[in-house]
Formats: C-alpha cells, sequence, structure tokens
C-alpha cells in the first residue's frame, strides 16, 4: 500500500471538519488527517517510520480562509501548537506558521462524521473506550507537565512543593484503569481530592489545567462497558 502522506492528506481539509489524531513516536511523530478512523492498515504503516505510536491529541480539522484550525474537546495547552508546527515543518507542509488551536464547545462533537479512535472496526467497545481514557489522561498530563515547566522558573518559596504535588497528579492517574474497582477509586480521587481543584485554579501563568470533567466523562464511558468482576 501506498505510504501516508500528511501533505498530501491536508491538501484535502477544506471547511468541512476532518478528523485529526495527533501522534508521538519512539522515532518520529506524525498527524493523521482522515475522513474516517485511521485502519489498523493505516497505523501499522506509520509505525514502520515512527516506531510505536501514542495518540496524544485528538479532534477536529478545517480551514478558515489561509488558516488551518485543530479544535479539541480539551482546552489547548500552550506546547501543542508548537509541537503541531514542527511535525508540519518536518513534513515540508506548507502553513505551518499558520495554524490555530481552539476548544470545541460543548455541544460540538470532538470528531468528525464517522471518525473515531476505534481502530478495531467496533464502535463502543471497551478498548475503544479505554482509549479514550488514555487520550484525556495524556491532554491532562501535558497540561500539568506544562504548568510545572512554569512553577520551575518561579521563584516562590512554594515553588518546590507546588511542583511536587502536580507531579503526584500524574503518578495517580492509572495509564490502564481495565477493572470497574481502578475506575471507581480513580473517580473518588477526581471528584474528592482538594489538589486537583488547586491545580484547576488561575495559577498566574496563562496555562489552562483541565482536569476532572474531560477525565470523569472519558471515565464515565469506560466504566459500563468493562466486565464485572
Amino acid at each position: 500500500m501506498a505510504g501516508y502522506d500528511l501533505k498530501t492528506a491536508l491538501a484535502k481539509v477544506g471547511a468541512k471538519p476532518m478528523s485529526f489524531s495527533y501522534f508521538t513516536g519512539e522515532d518520529h511523530n506524525q498527524i493523521v488527517v482522515s475522513a474516517a478512523a485511521p485502519t489498523p492498515a493505516l497505523l501499522k504503516e506509520i509505525e514502520k517510520e515512527c516506531g510505536k505510536l501514542k495518540c496524544v491529541l485528538k479532534g477536529r480539522c478545517f480551514r478558515e480562509g489561509d488558516l488551518l484550525v485543530f479544535a479539541t474537546k480539551t482546552p489547548p495547552a500552550p506546547q501543542w501548537k508548537m509541537q503541531l508546527a514542527n511535525v508540519l515543518k518536518t513534513r515540508k507542509c506548507p502553513g505551518a506558521s499558520h495554524i490555530e488551536l481552539r476548544q470545541l464547545g460543548e455541544d460540538e462533537s470532538g470528531e468528525a462524521e464517522a471518525d473515531g479512535e476505534n481502530t478495531s472496526g467496533e464502535v463502543g467497545s471497551e478498548q475503544a473506550a479505554l482509549e479514550g481514557w488514555q487520550t484525556a489522561r495524556a491532554a491532562a498530563i501535558a497540561q500539568l507537565q506544562a504548568l510545572g515547566t512554569a512553577m520551575k522558573g518561579f521563584q516562590h518559596p512554594k515553588s518546590t512543593e507546588a511542583i511536587i504535588l502536580v507531579k503526584a497528579i500524574q503518578a495517580n492517574l492509572t495509564a490502564k484503569p481495565d477493572t470497574p474497582q481502578k475506575v471507581t477509586e480513580l473517580e473518588k480521587y477526581l471528584t474528592t481530592d482538594r489538589i486537583i481543584t488547586d491545580a484547576e485554579g488561575k495559577n498566574g501563568f496563562g496555562i489552562t489545567v483541565s482536569l476532572r470533567k474531560p477525565l470523569l466523562d472519558a471515565l464515565g464511558k469506560l466504566k459500563p462497558l468493562l466486565p464485572k468482576t
């Protein structure tokens, strides 16, 4: 099969939203733009070049004039624009300096029609819901890492303590909550821990941290699909 070409895929993007997924790989990173979910064959082809893939971000991609817009349900973290632009530059795609990240509205779907992260072909499967959690988790960790980096450069007596707490949140976000018990524990932690509230508060660095809603939404979709133990 012909290899995936980002420049060719972006040439098909117009005013009508398409789906995008941003993958980090062991060797290279890639943005997959498509009308539907990436097929297993496509992801396997991309892994040959990029190495083992991890989906960090997904949403909708469309054009407004010369502007290429990447829109996600999760509030965009500051570093995402730079990471996406770097991929476009590496892949020699035009318009790397004319991109914008946006947050989708509450009533807007995070996926284009016929799209989904599920590459197994099963809609609403446990695997798809687990991948949804992992995507939300990756977005949360990216926001927390950006906050931690900003704190390191801020001279304050409590900076070190705050950085430790931010790292503790990341450590508590289980990568694979594959039992109802693990999901329940995560739900309790996200709902009741005051450190989550503090992290989501105004921080003075201009960094938006949104944890509870996207993570609890992902867990809510996953929990009913897990086998009862």
